[in-house]
């Protein structure tokens, strides 16, 4: 093993990173003759890492044998521009929820009516996506709207952003009733 890691360090290769199974190698005995060993690695220098970010390798099935192939690649699946906006219920018991609500939505802007509501929908969506990194992920380190207004666990309730989005749209409403 030392032999091995001498190599490893003197020509400065590094482990990939990998997914899938963990384990490369099996004895092909069960029960209590039964090993498993990662045996099997895939490894790089500083330039391929750097030519090739991300690039990871996958332990996969084995088919035959008693060692698994490893299949490498470089993957990444970049975030799309048209995420979808989620309402998280625990927003609506956050003590400054509603003022940054009205703060966002009352900043004038003018043009038809409909375009007055999309261009205010917008700008609340960004707004309230800062304010949940700051006020809960930052803070509280929630993720994904998963503790409620007490940092603690959400607890699972089935009716998605019901109070939330009720709320919304009676802001709406009114405001749509003011002329704004």
């Amino acid at each position: 093993m030392n032999d091995f890691r001498d190599f490893m360090n003197n020509n400065q290769l590094m482990e990939v990173p990998n997914s899938g199974f963990q384990l490369t190698w099996w004895n092909k005995q069960v029960g209590d003759f039964k090993i498993l060993g990662k045996l099997d690695r895939m490894l790089c220098n500083v330039n391929w890492s750097s030519t090739f970010p991300g690039w990871k390798y996958k332990v996969v099935s084995r088919i035959g044998s008693d060692h698994s192939p490893l299949m490498g690649g470089s993957i990444s699946i970049p975030r799309p521009n048209n995420m979808p906006f989620k309402f998280f219920n625990m927003w609506c018991s956050h003590p400054k929820f509603k003022d940054v609500v009205m703060e966002s939505w009352q900043e004038p802007l003018s043009g038809h009516s409909l375009y007055i509501l999309t261009q205010k929908l917008k700008r609340l969506k960004a707004v309230l996506k800062k304010w949940n990194k700051e006020t809960f992920v930052r803070e509280w380190g929630c993720y994904g709207g998963l503790c409620d207004e007490h940092g603690g666990p959400r607890k699972s309730s089935g009716t998605a952003a019901t109070a939330g989005t009720r709320f919304l749209e009676t802001e709406v409403k009114n405001k749509m009733g003011q002329g704004q």
